[in-house]
């Protein structure tokens, strides 16, 4: 028998955390659009611990996010002890760099002056942010240039999918 929706989202808050970690798995490989499985990932966050929360917050990466879970995310970004947990900043960056930019426009500022970013994750989303204000002209331009630099690379680790991704998410 399948579980119903509602009882799988009830079992983001359950006590064992394997069973928590399998409840936001199921919604984020059915790619769901549910707006309430996020505020239930950081009930459980806040309700558990961030010790063990990375895979729950990884696993939240791809979900529907509101001005309000993104909000939580950046305090969760500005608080330093977030730190001593692994895997954790890296897993809300990676919310960051994945949000709706909508979303993460009005707070912009706030965002990349004040957040803990990893590695190229910070650079990832100003590439993001940037790519919103090009006209369509000059997205397409960019996109055969790296089709064209790209058709006689070797291998297809030599071509910058990442850019070409960002390119496309500008032109839709």
């Amino acid at each position: 028998m399948r579980l119903s929706e509602e009882k799988i989202k009830q079992a983001i808050l359950h006590p064992q955390l394997e069973i928590r970690q399998r409840a936001v798995r199921y919604f984020d490989d059915c790619y769901s659009e549910d707006e309430g499985v996020v505020p239930l990932v950081i009930q459980a966050v806040e309700k558990y611990g961030r010790e063990n929360a990375y895979q729950l917050v990884g696993g939240s990466v791809h979900l529907r996010h509101t001005e309000e879970t993104i909000a939580w995310v950046i305090e969760e970004l500005q608080d330093a002890a977030a730190e001593r947990y692994e895997n954790y900043v890296f897993n809300l960056n990676r919310i960051l760099c994945d949000a709706d930019l909508a979303l993460l426009l009005p707070r912009e500022t706030e965002i990349l002056e004040t957040c803990r970013f990893y590695g190229g994750l910070k650079d990832h989303l100003i590439r993001r942010l940037e790519l919103i204000s090009w006209d369509e002209a000059e997205c397409w331009q960019r996109l055969e240039q790296i089709c064209e630099d790209g058709k006689d690379k070797r291998y297809a680790n030599e071509f910058d999918w990442d850019f070409a991704v960002d390119l496309l998410e500008a032109l839709g």
